[in-house]
């Protein structure tokens, strides 16, 4: 119970409750007109940052139930794992991106015979 009584314990529950709130609100705050998943690589890694920090809190919890974690421990885990869904979802659409490179080079050179391509 020592560890729900110090002082960082209400400024981390501000912070998480903060996190929350803004992914509630974040649809309707982005504006931007491209609606294709392909197209918005931000905020698809945030999403996948959040689902994979989720899933590994769980399982560490699962672990090492009523342990103290250490603060150096917390950030390599929880940023190494935000820093390698990041790399990952970047290498993704980076993959993602060259297929559509040449389908476009393609269909623009195909444009006169088959308007249904653009």
């Amino acid at each position: 119970m020592q560890v729900l009584e110090t002082a960082g314990f209400p400024v981390a529950l501000s912070i998480i409750t903060l996190v929350f709130v803004i992914l509630v609100l974040l649809p309707f705050i982005d504006r931007c007109e491209a609606r294709s998943i392909g197209k918005r690589m931000k905020f698809v890694t945030l999403g996948a940052i959040f689902v994979a920090e989720v899933a590994a809190l769980s399982v560490w919890g699962k672990l090492t139930p009523g342990k103290v974690i250490p603060n150096e421990q917390r950030a390599l885990v929880l940023g190494g794992i935000g820093l390698l869904v990041t790399l990952g979802s970047v290498a993704f659409y980076k993959l993602l991106g060259r297929p559509n490179a040449i389908v476009k080079k393609d269909a623009s050179s195909a444009e006169s015979r088959n308007p249904i391509l653009l």
